[in-house]
Parts: structure tokens; C-alpha cells; sequence
């Protein structure tokens, strides 16, 4: 009997080591807009098992921006990327050299919602990317 119990408790264990990760594949887009000034971001997703390649586009409607390659991880519920920037500029470290922001994301229905670290370490929700692809 106590065999019988055993195999019943460790069915959920094996399934739940089979699942697949979560997938944060597709084109993921945030705006906002203060004033006249239209700013966004653009994440392009490809996940392969748990490893997520794409690249990134980000700017203001009055002309500064940037773009370039992303690659991460997905682990649990939480996607971590780190990012290079193709024009070297003031964001993050000019590709092929990547780096981490610190931040995270969190997949709730079509939107992944980011989470940043502030200054005394904690997480803050930010920004809100929708589906758009």
C-alpha cells in the first residue's frame, strides 16, 4: 500500500518536469506618451527550449533611439535578457558584448510585464509590452 502512495505522489513530480517552459516568443511592443513626446520599445522573441534570442528597438518621437540584439532565458515565469546596442550608444554596451539591466519579465495573458531593480535592490513593475505578433 505505502508503494501504491509513493508512485501517486511522484505522478504530478513527473509531469511537472516534463512540461515545457513558458513562451515568450513574438513581437512585444510598449508606448507611452508624455506631452507631445511618443516614446517606445520593440522586443522581437524567438525561444528555443529555454534560451530566447531577438533584437530590440527603442526611440522618441522627436528622433533619439537605438536598436540591436537581445539574448536571455527563461526560468520559471521569468524572462531574463541581456542586450547589446548596434550604434554604441549610451543604453547598453556595443554589440557583440551584451549586458544585463537588471530587469525581468513576467508573461500575464498577451502582455509581459517588466520588472526593474531600483536603487535599494527591490523590484518595481514597469512598463506593460502587448502581443503585436
Amino acid at each position: 500500500m505505502k508503494k501504491l502512495i509513493a508512485i501517486f505522489l511522484l505522478i504530478p513530480l513527473a509531469a511537472f518536469s516534463n512540461a515545457r517552459p513558458l513562451s515568450f516568443s513574438g513581437a512585444w511592443l510598449y508606448t507611452d506618451q508624455v506631452g507631445d513626446t511618443v516614446g517606445g520599445k520593440e522586443l522581437v522573441l524567438k525561444q528555443t527550449g529555454n534560451l530566447v534570442t531577438g533584437i530590440w528597438n527603442e526611440g522618441i518621437s522627436t528622433g533619439s533611439g537605438g536598436s540591436g540584439k537581445l539574448k536571455g532565458y527563461v526560468k520559471g515565469n521569468k524572462l531574463f535578457l541581456n542586450y547589446c546596442s548596434d550604434e554604441g550608444n549610451n543604453w547598453y554596451k556595443s554589440c557583440p558584448e551584451y549586458e544585463n539591466d537588471g530587469s525581468y519579465f513576467i508573461k500575464k495573458n498577451n502582455k509581459i510585464i517588466e520588472y526593474y531593480m531600483t536603487g535599494n535592490k527591490l523590484y518595481k513593475k514597469g512598463n506593460e509590452f502587448i502581443l503585436t505578433k
